[in-house]
């Protein structure tokens, strides 16, 4: 049997020590949940934390109310449900292997998508990835699927490679996210849930009525529809990946829009096309450019000179950019693409790190108004 380490008070130093440990330790979790407190005659046995220094909690209550720490075993609270995926997998994994567990990971839906490279040089690495995806369903109640991300986002539709680890092998789902729905297929389209304030905050900027918007990289209508569930405007959603394209057509109508999507199958270079009906529709007549592309956006900004506004656009551009400095980097990267366009950044809206990418790079936003140069 497992002994663990519980404090040993009297009953009626209970409450003191109660106090006592709120008083100290306000943020940290001292005893340990999965186990019942045992009453022994006079005295009361409070299960601690297993990751707790012990020696501290020690000092801090030394000479304030009597106690012991002993060892003995843990009576366990029938139906207890484990709080995290450590917790859950404690004694099903050594130390050695259990420091590696993922602090995070991505759920989309009712599926998760997590990143389990650094148990690969272990011996048997299926057998533990397969306990830790087990463990990630036990723990979270509306996660009925686990992948594991195997690839980097690569071609031409911006996929990456998933391994089906556990529960319903099915990488199809609805996504919920800031009052609207998306139907998803993680195989087929490119989703991150990690830009959701990103949308979130886009969509509560100062939009105007009948605004003529553009999504240069549409996917499956992240960024369009909660724009257009917000505001009564007319979007065109781009998308080079059909696939995307049908679930954007899809997505606007499970949601109830106050604004105009427009989803449209193209490669956007195309709108350099003079002849391209679309391009003609929307040239130099945009009010609002969105590019979620990081990797390629700045590659792309010939297109957005084409439809923009000669006097104005609001550009919201999303790029990679290499550390340190990674913020002003972007800005002067955007300013020279938009000077060989003959463009220039009339002003920055909002310019900020959005998350760390790589230990060498930062995604950047910019929130930028871009006005075409007086010499035009």
């Amino acid at each position: 049997m497992i002994k663990i380490p519980h404090i040993k008070v009297k009953k009626v130093n209970a409450q003191g020590l109660i106090k006592l440990i709120k008083k100290h330790f306000k943020n940290k979790s001292i005893f340990n949940k999965k186990y019942e407190v045992i009453e022994k005659e006079e005295n009361l046995y409070f299960p601690l934390n297993p990751h707790l220094n012990i020696k501290k909690l020690a000092l801090k209550l030394k000479e304030q109310i009597p106690f012991k720490i002993i060892f003995i075993e843990g009576k366990k609270r029938l139906n207890y449900k484990a709080q995290s995926l450590e917790e859950e997998l404690e004694n099903k994994l050594p130390d050695e292997l259990l420091e590696l567990i993922p602090q995070s990971y991505d759920i989309i839906g009712d599926i998760v998508i997590v990143e389990l490279d650094q148990y690969n040089s272990i011996n048997y690495p299926k057998i533990v990835k397969k306990k830790i995806a087990n463990a990630i369903i036990k723990v979270n109640k509306n996660i009925k699927s686990v992948y594991e991300k195997q690839s980097k986002i690569t071609g031409t539709y911006r996929l990456r490679k998933l391994k089906y680890l556990a529960g319903i092998k099915k990488p199809q789902t609805i996504h919920k996210e800031n009052h609207c729905v998306f139907k998803i297929d993680l195989e087929k389209v490119f989703f991150s849930p990690r830009l959701n304030h990103e949308r979130k905050r886009i969509s509560l900027r100062n939009i105007k009525k009948n605004e003529l918007i553009v999504d240069l990289f549409a996917g499956v209508g992240a960024f369009s529809i909660i724009i257009a569930k917000n505001h009564d405007v007319n979007i065109y959603a781009f998308d080079i990946n059909p696939f995307a394209i049908k679930l954007l057509e899809k997505n606007i109508k499970l949601n109830n829009l106050k604004g105009k999507i427009i989803p449209i199958k193209m490669n956007v270079k195309n709108l350099l096309n003079s002849k391209d009906k679309v391009s003609d529709l929307l040239k130099n007549n945009v009010d609002r450019v969105v590019m979620n592309l990081p990797e390629k956006s700045l590659d792309h900004i010939d297109v957005v000179c084409h439809i923009s506004k000669k006097t104005g656009c609001i550009l919201h551009n999303y790029q990679f950019s290499e550390k340190p400095n990674s913020v002003k980097k972007a800005i002067d990267k955007l300013q020279t693409e938009l000077h060989k366009n003959r463009w220039r950044l009339d002003s920055i809206k909002h310019a900020k790190v959005v998350k760390s990418y790589s230990p060498k790079s930062d995604m950047i936003v910019i929130d930028a108004l871009i006005i075409k140069s007086n010499n035009e």
